[in-house]
C-alpha cells in the first residue's frame, strides 16, 4: 500500500518584517502561495518570532487563504477590506478545484465544485459558480465552504457534501496560527522534522538518511527562520536547542555564492529537495 504522506511547512511570522509597504508584503505573500501549491503542502503553520507581529501574520493568513478559494467564490468569502488592496498582484494558482465558472445547462451528475452556503433555510442553497445556486441535498449554514458533488445534472441540478476520496482534497492547503516554533512542533508531533539553516549538514552528506526516513514517514514537517535570523539563533530566544526537537538540520545551499538565502528562496529550494526524495522512494 502507498504510503499517504503529509507535507507541512513552517514560516515565521516575521517574514515580512523588511517589507516596508502592503504591496511589497502582498507580492512576497504570493511567491509563498505559489511555492505551496506547486508542491501540495498541506499545512502552512506561521509561527510567532520575536522581529514578527501579530498584524503581519493574519496578512499572511489572510492573502494565503484568498488565494487559495476558487475565484468565483472570493466576493462571498472575502468582504472588501484594505489588506485586500494589492490582491489583484497575488498569482493566480490554477489549483484542480479552481476550476471555472459553469453553464447551468453543462451541469451533470458526478460533478465535483467548491461551493459557498447562501441559504440554510427553507432548502440549503450552495453558489458553486453556476448561473444560480443549486439545492444541496442536507444541512448547512450560511456562509460555509463546501465541497459537493452534483448528484443530478441538468435542468434541474442537486448536490450533496462530498465524501472522504470522492474530490481532491480541499482546501487545497490550511494555514494555522501557532504562538511559538517548540509549541508549534511539540503539538503537530510530525514524524519527520527537518530543519534548514546555512549551519547544517550539507544536503547531500545526509541524503542517504533523509531518504531512509522520508520512506517511513507519513507526515513531514520543514522549517524555515526569519528573514534576520536562522532557526538556531530563533530556538535560542525560545530557550531549547535545535537540536532537541529535529531530525535533521539541513543545508539546502552547499557553497551558496551570496550573503543570504531569502526565506522565500529557501521555501522553494527545500520543497524541491524534498520532492525530488519522495520521488527518489520505491513507488514515489
Amino acid at each position: 500500500m502507498c504510503l499517504q504522506r503529509r507535507l507541512w511547512v513552517a514560516l515565521p511570522d516575521s517574514l515580512l518584517v523588511d517589507e516596508p509597504t502592503l504591496r511589497e508584503k502582498t507580492e512576497k505573500v504570493g511567491w509563498v502561495g505559489r511555492c505551496l501549491a506547486i508542491f501540495g503542502v498541506q499545512k502552512l503553520f506561521i509561527y510567532h518570532d520575536a522581529d514578527g507581529t501579530r498584524e503581519d501574520a493574519e496578512l499572511m493568513k489572510l492573502l494565503l487563504e484568498y488565494m487559495e478559494t476558487p475565484p468565483y467564490l472570493r466576493k462571498l468569502l472575502f468582504p472588501l477590506r484594505g489588506e485586500l488592496r494589492y490582491a489583484g498582484l497575488l498569482p493566480p494558482l490554477k489549483m484542480p478545484h479552481h476550476v471555472e465558472e459553469v453553464d447551468w445547462g453543462r451541469v451533470s451528475a458526478g460533478m465535483v465544485r467548491e461551493g459557498v452556503v447562501v441559504r440554510d433555510r427553507d432548502g440549503c442553497l450552495v453558489e458553486a459558480g453556476l448561473s444560480r445556486p443549486v439545492e444541496l441535498d442536507g444541512p448547512g449554514r450560511v456562509g460555509e465552504r463546501v465541497t459537493v458533488v452534483f448528484t443530478q445534472g441538468a435542468p434541474n441540478p442537486r448536490c450533496r457534501r462530498a465524501r472522504a476520496g470522492e474530490a481532491p482534497p480541499s482546501p487545497a492547503y490550511t494555514v494555522l496560527l501557532a504562538e511559538g516554533l517548540a509549541r508549534l512542533i511539540r503539538s503537530a508531533k510530525p514524524d519527520l522534522c527537518i530543519a534548514t539553516s546555512r549551519l547544517g549538514r550539507p544536503v547531500h552528506e545526509v541524503w542517504g538518511a533523509l531518504l531512509d526516513r522520508l520512506a517511513s514517514a507519513a507526515s513531514i514537517l520543514l522549517l524555515f527562520g526569519s528573514p534576520r535570523r536562522g532557526l538556531y539563533e530563533i530556538a535560542r530566544g525560545e530557550g531549547w536547542r535545535l537540536e532537541e526537537l529535529t531530525d535533521f538540520i539541513v543545508n539546502l545551499f552547499p557553497d551558496q555564492r551570496v550573503a543570504t538565502v531569502r526565506t522565500e528562496e529557501a521555501l522553494m529550494g527545500g520543497l524541491s529537495i524534498i520532492n525530488l526524495g519522495l520521488h527518489s522512494l520505491p513507488g514515489g
